[in-house]
């Protein structure tokens, strides 16, 4: 983190210098005075951007339970970025939720169906099961993810998977345990592979945590559902 702020410091001043330097004598201490007020702006926004994280990372259950609305807590992976997400609309079964960034994902019967606002978002899915539990009694699933190209042009990625039922375990979620079977998904495509991850309530069958795969930019998402 020194080194990084160093870092940034030193480049701006190198870029304050060579302007200075290519100017004239009158506009060296209003260009000195931008580059200081920049790196302020820098270090500014790098400490909210690092107070929210650990805001996110420290949220209790009384501050859960206080929400009105059901709650998500992601993680993503590729840029280790912790939010909370909201739901904001259920329609056929789906259910949306917004971060605060207003990048969004919306999941079905505990699956991550569509993402909106990560970059190389998931356009949809198709799969050959309903639930999870559907996919444990099948020897073999399919999947087909659906992306948008260069020139904004629809194509799609298949994959074909297998499920693995692991033993009963423990999930410790912010003061609750839950008694979770976890299911692990293996998918094979033409150029990717990936495993995705699922603790399912033993009684309930409900998703309390996920781990899946977005895309071959974005990579994985950490789902936790602390509030339904």
């Amino acid at each position: 983190m020194i080194y990084s702020k160093a870092k940034t410091l030193l480049s701006l001043s190198i870029a304050a210098g060579i302007l200075i330097g290519c100017g004239s004598k009158d506009d060296s201490p209003d260009i000195t005075a931008k580059a200081i007020e920049l790196s302020k702006t820098v270090f500014k926004a790098k400490a909210q951007r690092e107070a929210g994280q650990k805001a996110v990372k420290a949220i209790t259950r009384a501050q859960v339970e206080a929400s009105t609305l059901p709650l998500l807590r992601i993680t993503l992976e590729q840029t280790n970025t912790l939010s909370t997400a909201v739901k904001i609309s259920e329609n056929d079964g789906a259910s949306a939720y917004i971060l605060a960034s207003g990048q969004g994902l919306s999941f079905k019967n505990g699956i991550l169906i569509n993402t909106r606002g990560l970059g190389n978002d998931m356009l949809s899915l198709g799969t050959t099961f309903t639930t999870i539990r559907d996919n444990i009694r099948t020897d073999k699933s399919y999947r087909t993810y659906r992306y948008l190209d260069a020139e904004a042009n629809i194509f799609q990625i298949n994959f074909a998977c297998s499920t693995r039922l692991g033993d009963l375990e423990s999930l410790e979620q912010l003061e609750r345990t839950y008694s979770v079977f976890r299911v692990t998904e293996t998918c094979t495509g033409r150029s990717e592979k990936f495993e995705n991850t699922y603790l399912i309530d033993q009684n309930t069958n409900q998703v309390w945590y996920s781990r899946e795969w977005i895309s071959p930019v974005v990579g994985y998402v950490g789902i936790e559902y602390l509030k339904l």
